[in-house]
């Protein structure tokens, strides 16, 4: 009896000192800092005292590595110990950092639509790969060839032209535009590859000149403005205004015949309630979250393949599932989000005033572009890849428009 128990603490002594070889062990190394000022603290801790700031493209030394795991505002990590230009050293979380520097290189990028009188805003890429822009001044250029030539044209009806193109949509052979402006804002419609437009306004119904986007579903446009979210099923003729939803509305997503729309005032899913309030009446829920960077101003969404939900707001950007909307985990540092795509290969694309970041780890690891790195600006403001050829078009408003290679 003695012998076994012996033998078995003998047995979990040998596997203590091989956990702890395994948890001590690691190697100084060189990251790059994919936050945007992340702080550096006295110890491995987010109640240490900052002693130091970091810039994002920096490339640190990285020297030691805390030996267990935290959690700061939902995210989970090791802290990482670097060295600082005073010969000194201090903590940086490791959300902030990526290991991948080398990455830096790994796309090629070029820029095409460089026109100093244009500022692009809006992006659409359609199912057969057809590229649509729009600009503030309420040009429209298309392009069926990657990229290679663009067509340009100018809405106009009779005694009017357009205002400030915010988002398009292409269904079949119909052209949408969500514009905004005083008079020239509103809806506009083409259903001859642009040739004629028709231009729908406050006069004919619809609750606010100022249209951010428009989307689809079963047959029903919807439409956000600066004045709520309206609804329409016989192509403009006749709105109904979605009850709720009385505020500045950013943007909106369909994902299996929900509603999902970034506000002013939050994140609110809209399901059907055909028992309680009609056939075709929605129930809005608000979500909200005390993430550390889910900012009350969602500016745009983006579903993964895994059902997956990012948004990008004034504060930063945050995650959850559609399968639980409760809980919400933050994602990347704490810097307004401009634009969010998830591609078919669940990579995360990220548009910001600081470059296009992209993960391909939902988060974890980060390379980050800028005009250093080909890209036409270090503001980019829509991102998007094509579902055809898989290319990724940046949109840098009036620095061009930057595509990979």
């Amino acid at each position: 009896m003695k012998k076994i128990s012996v033998y078995i603490l003998s047995l979990l002594l040998i596997i203590a000192i091989s956990v702890i070889a395994q948890d001590s062990y690691f190697k100084p190394c060189k990251a790059i800092v994919t936050g945007t000022t992340p702080t550096v603290r006295h110890i491995p801790s987010a109640g240490g005292n900052v002693i130091a700031t970091l810039k994002m493209g920096d490339v640190v030394n990285i020297i030691e590595k805390s030996k267990n795991i935290s959690e700061v505002d939902g995210v989970k990590d090791y802290w990482y110990k670097v060295e600082l230009s005073n010969n000194s050293a201090g903590w940086v979380y490791g959300q902030f950092i990526s290991f991948d520097i080398n990455s830096n290189t790994e796309i090629k990028w070029n820029t095409v639509l460089q026109d100093e009188n244009q500022k692009f805003t809006s992006i659409e890429i359609t199912k057969s790969g057809k590229i649509v822009i729009g600009s503030e001044s309420g040009h429209l250029f298309s392009s069926s060839d990657d990229g290679q030539n663009f067509t340009k044209m100018l809405p106009q009806a009779p005694g009017i032209s357009i205002g400030r193109i915010n988002s398009t949509l292409t269904i079949k052979n119909t052209i949408w535009i969500a514009a905004s402006g005083d008079l020239n804002g509103g809806l506009w419609k083409s259903t001859n590859d642009g040739n004629t437009w028709l231009h729908i306004s406050t006069s004919q119904g619809l609750i606010s000149n100022d249209v951010n986007d428009i989307v689809e579903m079963n047959g029903i446009l919807y439409i956000a403005t600066n004045k709520g979210l309206c609804s329409t099923k016989n192509d403009g003729k006749s709105f109904i205004l979605e009850r709720n939803l009385d505020m500045k509305i950013n943007k909106l997503i369909i994902t299996d015949n929900i509603i999902i729309a970034g506000t002013s005032k939050g994140l609110y899913v809209g399901k059907d309630n055909r028992w309680l309030l009609g056939r075709d009446a929605k129930v809005w829920e608000r979500y909200n979250s005390k993430t550390y960077n889910m900012g009350s101003n969602v500016y745009t969404i983006a579903i993964s393949p895994k059902d997956d939900i990012y948004i990008g707001t004034d504060k930063g950007m945050a995650k959850s599932s559609l399968l639980k909307l409760s809980r919400w985990t933050s994602v990347g540092s704490k810097i307004e989000v401009n634009s969010v795509f998830v591609d078919k290969s669940d990579r995360l694309l990220v548009a910001t005033d600081n470059g296009l970041s992209i993960s391909r780890d939902q988060g974890r690891f980060w390379v980050t572009y800028k005009e250093e790195h080909g890209l036409a600006s270090d503001k980019v403001y829509r991102v998007l890849v094509s579902p055809v050829s898989g290319i990724i078009w940046a949109v840098s408003s009036d620095s061009g428009l930057s595509y990979s290679e």
